[in-house]
């Protein structure tokens, strides 16, 4: 991919459905994460994007997913730059996706956390 996508609550539930696995990544500013929005999302700040060394391959779906709808974009601009390839920011009421990974915390459907 060439380019960023965005993508809704129900696209995620349908990449989880088919069985693939997806990186939530919780991208703000560092006082913005001490809240922990979204359950099972791997925290990082987006001026530690960088510095972080990641777990995943440079193909593993990373869908960034808090934050201002502004750092969602910066950070998955931020993670291609770095060389990853499936990257996407997520749009939509945060809240819902919220719900959606709260109500599937059982059964985790490849939301991956670190």
């Amino acid at each position: 991919m060439d380019y960023i996508l965005s993508i809704s609550g129900k696209e995620i539930c349908e990449t989880l459905r088919r069985g693939k696995r997806v990186f939530l990544v919780d991208a703000g500013a560092e006082e913005q994460l001490e809240s922990e929005l979204v359950p099972v999302a791997i925290s990082l700040p987006v001026d530690q994007i960088y510095e972080q060394q990641m777990p995943w391959d440079r193909d593993a779906e990373i869908v960034v997913c808090a934050g201002s709808l502004g750092d969602r974009v910066a950070s998955a601009l931020e993670f291609f730059e770095m060389g990853y390839t499936n990257v996407r920011y997520f749009i939509g009421d945060l809240n819902q996706l919220v719900e959606m990974v709260r109500e599937n915390e059982s059964e985790p459907l490849g939301i991956v956390a670190a």
